[in-house]
């Protein structure tokens, strides 16, 4: 980030680098706005502070140099004070240089307007020794809170809208608890904001931009670190009802197609979450959903065998009679999957079966017997047949039963919780 900026400055100062158009700044600056948006305290921090050296005019004196930035990026070296001093009586002034066609880059004013507000809520100006930061039960008081809608702000600019969403992704379905709770609310507030979810609408598509994007195999180090925090946001917007109907066939593929290969815990976890969010309307995602769903409950893993199980009769338990499967006249189904040809509703009574089953099954025991029996009691009451995957616990090979007396004193530890 201080090799981008001191390119940036050096190149609005008229000196070498020269850029051949304004994209090239305003791609660079979208990289920072990423970083603006991201989990990470200190390069959030940094991010912003150096956004606020760029747009606002400084004396030559503070300006950084190539050498420096090669001096710091490769040496460690940091800022002197002189450099990173107060600036925050400084105000942004539009640069009509004819001959300096690559600056500014877009919408400049209004990026300098969101990033000093955003610094002087991060005190940037009169810091200290201390750098810890301040968490309270308001979001709002939170330090961070005027960074995240003010860089959410900026998503009204097309120029801009897939790097800070590519970043926001990360701090809303990251595991740093005080910012995603922070970015949540702030996200939350965005999208309800005005103009009738159209902003919603603009947010999921770069969500399902993000999904084109991301390589979906495990071992692909972009992969790991956006696919949970991906599912993980998407599971929010699901619950507070920020995704239209219309669009959620399409996230059902793009979740389906990041877990259908996968290992990841993490990953499998947070795609329960989705898959019960998509449950929310009837139709072909519904179906899908469903039979994803119970896949999981029949998994290899017992923790995903469980977590599935929890989703799904919270799930079932929030329907108000018969559960509809399919629309009424929604015959479409995916060509080639038989297996999610399931009938059109399922009558209260068997959803209240269902709900036994889910409740009264040990799903992270041991006895194929045990678990192929519930399986097969919750397929045939969704009127599907249990599947033949090898991750599949219903379809292994039974274990032998051993010699009951020969176990009584394993079975005494078991029961006994030792």
């Amino acid at each position: 980030m201080e090799v981008i900026v001191v390119l940036l400055d050096s190149h609005r100062r008229k000196a070498v680098p020269r850029f051949p158009s304004t994209n090239v700044a305003t791609n660079l600056v979208g990289f920072l706005l990423e970083q603006a948006a991201g989990k990470i305290d200190r390069l959030r921090e940094r991010a912003i502070h150096l956004l606020h050296i760029l747009l606002f005019p400084r004396p030559e004196t503070a300006s950084l140099s190539i050498e420096h930035a090669y001096r710091r990026a490769c040496h460690g070296e940091a800022y002197d004070d002189d450099f990173m001093g107060s600036f925050h009586d400084a105000t942004y002034t539009e640069s009509h240089d004819e001959a300096c066609t690559a600056w500014p880059p877009a919408h400049a004013r209004e990026i300098a307007d969101e990033v000093h507000k955003a610094a002087m809520s991060l005190n940037l100006f009169k810091q200290t020794e201390s750098t810890d930061y301040f968490y309270t039960s308001d979001w709002r008081n939170d330090r961070n809170a005027d960074v995240f809608s003010g860089v959410l702000n900026l998503t009204a600019h097309e120029e801009y809208r897939s790097a800070i969403a590519s970043g926001l992704v990360v701090s809303v379905g990251g595991i740093t608890e005080h910012i995603a709770r922070v970015a949540k609310h702030a996200l939350r507030e965005h999208l309800t904001a005005g103009d009738e979810g159209a902003r919603a609408v603009t947010f999921c598509g770069e969500l399902l931009k993000i999904f084109g994007k991301v390589k979906a195999k495990d071992s692909d180090p972009e992969g790991r670190r956006l696919v949970t925090p991906l599912l993980n946001t998407l599971s929010y917007l699901l619950a507070e009802g920020c995704v239209a109907q219309d669009i959620a066939a399409k996230f059902c593929d793009c979740v389906i197609a990041v877990v259908r290969s996968s290992q990841d815990m993490a990953r499998l976890r947070a795609s329960i979450s989705v898959f019960t969010g998509l449950m929310r309307w009837p139709g072909n995602a519904r179906a899908r959903s469903v039979h994803m769903l119970l896949q999981f409950l029949g998994y290899s893993f017992p923790t995903i065998r469980q977590t599935t199980a929890k989703a799904l009769y919270i799930r079932l338990l929030e329907e108000d009679g018969d559960f509809m499967m399919q629309s009424p006249g929604d015959t479409s189904q995916d060509e080639g999957n038989s297996s999610c040809k399931q009938a059109t509703s399922i009558p209260a009574q068997q959803v209240a079966e269902i709900l036994e089953v889910l409740s009264i099954t040990p799903w992270s025991t041991d006895s194929q017997y045990t678990l192929k029996d519930a399986l097969h009691s919750v397929y045939s009451k969704f009127g599907l047949d249990l599947p033949t995957s090898r991750s599949n616990v219903g379809t292994n090979k039974p274990v032998p039963v051993q010699n009951p007396a020969s176990n009584q004193y394993a079975d005494l530890v078991r029961e006994n919780h030792y």
